[in-house]
C-alpha cells in the first residue's frame, strides 16, 4: 500500500506487508511487516521482532516500541520522540 492521505489501520500489518504513507498514520494493531511514515505523527500499538518501522527517514528501533501500549511517534528538532498515549 502506498498512500498520500492519512491512513488508519485497525488490524495487524502482517509479515511481508509493506505500508508507505506520506501523511500521518495510526496503526492500532501490531507491526510485523514494514511501515514507513513521512507524516506529522505515527500512532502504533506494538511491533514484533520481525517488524520494521521508518518514521521521516529515521529507523525506529524495535526496543523503543512497547507491546500492547499505544504510542505516538513524532519528530522534534530532528529527533524521533516516542510518547505513551494516555
Amino acid at each position: 500500500i502506498h498512500e498520500n492521505i492519512p491512513v488508519v489501520i485497525f488490524g495487524r500489518v502482517n509479515s511481508g506487508a509493506k505500508v508507505f504513507c506520506e501523511e500521518s498514520m495510526s496503526i492500532y494493531g501490531v507491526i510485523d511487516g514494514l511501515v514507513q511514515c513521512d507524516g506529522e505523527y505515527l500512532i502504533v500499538g506494538g511491533m514484533t521482532p520481525r517488524g520494521h518501522l521508518i518514521f521521516n527517514g529515521e529507523i525506529v528501533e524495535r526496543s523503543s516500541i512497547k507491546d500492547a501500549v499505544l504510542q505516538k511517534i513524532t519528530m522534534r528538532e530532528g529527533l524521533v520522540e516516542i510518547k505513551e498515549m494516555v
